[in-house]
């Protein structure tokens, strides 16, 4: 009876940016350490901000905070603002 039963295949973690096993052994500390450091953030958001930094360059990095890349709301928020107020307009006129 036993001579039929297969083994079970194990979970394999994705990989989506082609991380080595070192580079993967350092976010899975490095995640555990920003977890500890920041416990009320989501830990999506602390895999996010560890994939981001660990593939740019430095340079990259300091070119974003120098010239405030990411300060003020996102294109796809203005998007939405001036879709919400294009809306609005059209509704005006037809009333």
């Amino acid at each position: 009876m036993e001579e039929n039963q297969e083994e079970i295949p194990r979970h394999v973690p994705e990989n989506h940016f082609g991380y080595t096993p070192l580079q993967l052994a350092k976010r899975k500390k490095q995640l555990k350490e920003l977890e500890r450091d920041y416990p009320s953030l989501p830990y999506g958001w602390l895999e996010m901000v560890w994939d981001f930094c660990e593939t740019r360059t430095q340079d990259e990095i300091d070119t974003i905070i120098n010239k405030n890349l990411f300060d003020g709301p996102s294109m796809f928020a203005q998007r939405t603002i001036q879709e919400n107020v294009a809306e609005a307009n059209e509704k005006n006129k037809v009333e």
